[in-house]
């Protein structure tokens, strides 16, 4: 039985049966490989923001204005 070969509920194993069911294998490692590089995206915009972030604060601080406050 592949559902305990696995090791996922008998609920999990329909669930991504009725979800991926119909992919064929090549179309399936298609959709796993975007999500992978979905997820790389994501990792790197996440890091370009905490750049962004430490960029805008060392520029609000070297203003003038921000130093009389």
């Amino acid at each position: 039985m592949p559902k305990v070969r696995l090791g996922v509920s008998e609920a999990n194993f329909y669930v991504w049966k009725k979800k991926y069911g119909k992919l064929e294998f090549a179309e399936f490692r298609e959709l796993r490989q975007l999500r992978d590089e979905n997820a790389r995206l994501k990792c790197g915009m996440a890091d370009l923001a905490l750049v962004a972030g430490r960029h805008l604060r060392l520029v609000y601080r070297s203003r003038p204005s921000a130093r009389r406050r």
